[in-house]
């Protein structure tokens, strides 16, 4: 299981709301009881966060710390405030640039269905033959390559969550990655 306690602190100023975040696990890099090491980025949290809000103007409902091959990233659960879209916008920690841009979609709508050649239950059981576990959240999104994807968080039979991303048109992984924490709710 992923840790879920954090030393927490939220300031306002100049309009924009700044989350503040510490894993409640001692220093960087030291494995302590069998949790794993986790990735430290050389960016603050609040120059992503600035950077997520500043390419898709909205609420953050919740972020999510993760690595994509090797590299610490960010994922923010942003909803516009210009139309009540939800996005995931991901910042590479290491170089404060938002890399990953993916719109929420509706699995039943005509714009994910349109390229599903496989079903969910096909794309749950891709991922869980890589991850064997629990799936505890799915989400639907359109990459910003135009794909159509299936997103599974799994939690492992060995403790650890694992996002795992299937393309609904040809069944292929397009990511699977560590994720280490998360904060807020992310609706199904």
């Amino acid at each position: 299981m992923k840790p879920r306690s954090f030393a927490c602190t939220l300031a306002m100023g100049s309009g924009l709301a700044v989350l503040t975040i510490a894993p409640a696990l001692g220093q960087q890099g030291q494995e302590i009881a069998g949790v794993p090491n986790i990735p430290r980025g050389d960016v603050a949290f609040e120059d992503c966060l600035g950077m997520a809000i500043a390419t898709v103007a909205g609420d953050v409902r919740a972020v999510e710390f993760k690595s994509e091959e090797g590299v610490p990233r960010y994922e923010f659960h942003i909803v516009s405030s210009a139309n009540g879209t939800e996005w995931n916008v991901d910042c590479n920690a290491s170089t404060g640039f938002v890399e990953h841009i993916e719109r929420h979609l509706d699995p039943s709508g005509d714009e994910f269905t349109s390229q599903a050649t496989i079903d969910q239950s096909e794309a749950d059981a891709t991922a869980l033959a890589l991850a064997p576990g629990q799936i505890v959240h799915r989400e639907w999104i359109l990459n910003q390559e135009g794909h159509a994807i299936y997103v599974l968080d799994i939690q492992t039979d060995t403790g650890i969550e694992i996002k795992v991303e299937v393309r609904a048109d040809n069944g292929d992984i397009h990511g699977f990655n560590p994720e280490y924490w998360e904060i807020g709710e992310i609706g199904d």
